[in-house]
């Protein structure tokens, strides 16, 4: 089974146009989030790839460069939106290269 943008329903679609600018809003959105919480203060950088499977909600996964304010790191950052939840209804998680641990918040 398939959507009108041809991917398939619970799989993966690369995001382009639009559709990765209202990702990289999610993405700059959400790391601002989760520096107003217990994280670190990540800024994007670069968005290398984007993309978004729709799983009782919509998982976004990104490849991107994030800054600390001291170093650049290549990173994989998900999001999992479930809007009609008002509370923990978004999940974010940061996995960088050189890091020991995934870091998850949910909010």
């Amino acid at each position: 089974m398939s959507n009108a943008k041809g991917s398939f329903v619970g799989g993966q679609a690369e995001l382009s146009g639009a559709d990765l600018d209202k990702a990289i809003e999610l993405l700059d959105a959400s790391l601002a989030k989760l520096g107003e919480i217990d994280g670190p203060n990540y800024k994007s950088v670069k968005v290398h790839s984007a993309t978004r499977q729709v799983v009782s909600g919509s998982l976004y996964r990104y490849n991107v460069e994030l800054s600390d304010g001291n170093a650049v790191k290549q990173c994989v950052v998900k999001i999992w939106s479930q809007p009609w939840l008002s509370v923990n209804g978004t999940q974010i998680t940061v996995q960088c290269e050189g890091d020991d641990d995934e870091l998850t918040r949910t909010w």
